[in-house]
């Protein structure tokens, strides 16, 4: 069984871009919210004066805009739990070819059900069979050629 993730932000490089691009996203649809509304008092009230509009435009979009501000967070964390998910299964994948030049023994990738990049594991695993495969076999030749070697000098292993 998998144990349950710990950490969420796992990747900065990549969740990173992701937190910012969707606060940037943010503030550009609070931004246009703000130029939609006040178009609409231009052409609603062409004859009102600055001072008149800007109270009107606090009042309209200020309650939106704090309401907005205060998800900020909410939406920042759930795309770094979602993001997760397929930045997870990269970094688990580059530790384990990582591990490679350090252990003999190469072990097959497990991942969560909702990961993505399933397949990705799949290759990887094939790979991982294949190349015990070939190790037994080698494994094997080299055992055989060891006791051909030892009959034909007398020996008896």
């Amino acid at each position: 069984m998998l144990k349950t993730r710990k950490r969420y932000f796992i990747h900065p490089g990549i969740q990173g871009s992701v937190a910012v691009r969707l606060i940037a996203q943010w503030a550009l649809f609070v931004g246009a919210t703000c130029a939609v509304s006040l178009g609409l008092q231009l052409l609603l009230e062409p004859l009102a004066s600055w001072p008149d509009r800007l109270a009107q435009l606090r009042t309209s979009v200020g309650a939106f805009a704090i309401v907005s501000l205060c998800l900020v967070p909410i939406l920042v964390r759930d795309a770094i739990r979602f993001s997760h998910r397929f930045v997870g299964p990269i970094v688990r994948l580059q530790s384990e070819l990582r591990k490679t030049d350090e252990v003999t023994e190469l072990r097959p990738v497990k991942l969560r059900q909702n990961d993505f990049w399933q397949d990705l594991a799949d290759d990887y695993n094939d790979l991982v069979d294949r190349l015990q495969a070939s190790q037994r076999e080698a494994e094997f030749q080299r055992s055989a050629a060891m006791n051909t070697s030892t009959s034909k000098n007398g020996e008896h292993p």
